[in-house]
């Protein structure tokens, strides 16, 4: 899998619907950062510094908000483990489910 060669491979333990990550891969490749707009989020290492560029490439709208990167868990149709459990995926939303657009489109 690509994402395990990249992101780095750990061990799971599932608890009902909870996913338990092995620690020593997390303390090794989660940072929590303060991102504009969005303010303190979790996320694998190697997303940080794109997330940080995209989010100051652009005027993030007022009413931003995130939810963390990292949230082990299944996705709940399929059982299989989630990008969150990576910390490589962020849900951006904003009041009226605007899309983000660079600054010189608004």
């Amino acid at each position: 899998m690509i994402i395990k060669s990249i992101f780095g491979e750990f061990a799971i333990r599932t608890v009902g619907e909870d996913v338990e990550i092995d620690p020593n891969w997390a303390a090794a490749n989660l940072l929590t950062i303060d991102l504009p707009t969005i303010g303190s989020v979790t996320c694998h290492r190697h997303l940080i510094a794109q997330l940080q560029q995209a989010l100051s490439s652009s005027v993030p709208p007022d009413d931003l908000r995130s939810d963390d990167c990292w949230n082990p868990r299944l996705i709940r149709a399929t059982g299989d483990l989630s990008r969150h459990a990576w910390g490589i995926a962020i849900d951006l939303q904003t009041e009226d489910a605007g899309q983000l657009a660079p600054a010189a489109q608004r």
